[in-house]
């Protein structure tokens, strides 16, 4: 009797793996930092995570692990350099990265396996990657520039919106470029003439720096840090061999917000850039494109812009195809260093 029972208890154990192994689990949507392939991570043990289906039911993760590299080629034999968990028994789809030390401008490539609830091993998921961003300010060898100086501080008056531009030479096959930019309040950007980036009101808002605050509705005690963000873009397919052209336009946004005064004078200052274009060519070497003192800035058709009051947009001050090459900006100001 004893063996019959044996006999069929290994036959629903069979009938289990089994089953199991029929309603396999997919995994999917791989995120970094809660964002799929994102480009400029500056946190230095970013969050990795994923999601599961099957077309079964009652599944459930009862391990994972996951391999990290910077080596493509490893991560598709199934090795990580840079980071590899090992089996983790754990139903956790959000784990943080605990490998190697990350440094600045790193292209990193990730993929998870996982184990469900009768201890069946998935197939890999698919490889999924991201890159580190400017880590530290000696990254930066960009300089903030500007139109002008702030030679009112405490008035409300604001000045037309100002154009930036740079013309420079791909004179190589590029492997890779990537810009990293942040225009103050906000900021739109071209590469010869194509607008790059879907976003609006870039950057966002922060408390960005110390500021005088005065004529003030009521007590403010402004303990926050002061920091600044700015945005990644891989730029290779906006580039072309020979020459080249920046554009930047930049807005008041709340960085320099002096229509509304009610509750008191609490802008910043006028308008600013930077930006650090950092090319890789084909047979190694690299090369960047920094805003300094060597950009040209005028004025043009936005007269005024504002959060509250909107534009003014004179459209007989057009600049014409300000943001391609060839384009005669002599008559243009070499930016100022600020």
């Amino acid at each position: 009797m004893n063996k019959f029972f044996i006999k069929i208890s290994l036959v629903f154990a069979m009938l289990s793996f089994v089953a199991c192994a029929e309603r396999g689990i997919d995994i999917v949507n791989l995120r970094c930092d809660y964002m799929e392939s994102p480009l400029g991570v500056d946190n230095p043990n970013p969050v990795l995570q994923w999601q599961l289906i099957s077309e079964g039911t009652g599944k459930s993760q009862s391990a994972y692990r996951i391999i990290v590299s910077d080596d493509l080629s490893l991560i598709k034999r199934g090795q990580g350099d840079y980071w590899d968990s090992g089996k983790v028994l754990s139903s956790e789809s959000i784990v943080r990265y605990q490998g190697k030390k990350l440094s600045a401008r790193m292209q990193l490539y990730w993929k998870v396996m996982v184990w469900d609830e009768c201890d069946v091993p998935s197939e890999w998921s698919n490889i999924a990657d991201w890159s580190m961003g400017l880590l530290c300010p000696s990254d930066w060898k960009a300089q903030w520039i500007g139109n002008r100086e702030d030679i009112f501080p405490d008035s409300t008056l604001t000045f037309p919106a100002p154009y930036f531009r740079k013309e420079f030479v791909v004179a190589k096959p590029i492997k890779k470029a990537m810009a990293y930019v942040c225009g103050l309040g906000f900021y739109e950007m071209y590469f010869n003439g194509e607008r790059v980036g879907e976003q609006v009101l870039a950057p966002a808002v922060t408390n960005y720096d110390r500021r005088s605050l005065k004529k003030l509705l009521y007590h403010y005690d402004d303990q926050s840090t002061q920091r600044v963000f700015y945005n990644v873009f891989d730029v290779t397919g906006n580039l072309k061999m020979q020459n080249n052209a920046i554009g930047i336009i930049l807005g008041n946004g709340w960085y320099n917000q002096r229509d509304r005064t009610v509750e008191g004078h609490m802008w910043y200052d006028v308008p600013k850039m930077i930006l650090q274009l950092e090319i890789e060519y084909e047979d190694g070497t690299k090369e960047m494109i920094v805003s300094d003192n060597s950009w040209k800035t005028t004025t043009g058709p936005l007269l005024h812009d504002a959060i509250f009051t909107g534009e003014i947009y004179d459209a007989r001050k057009d600049l014409g195809h300000w943001n391609r090459e060839p384009y005669d900006d002599n008559i243009w100001e070499s930016a100022l260093q600020v």
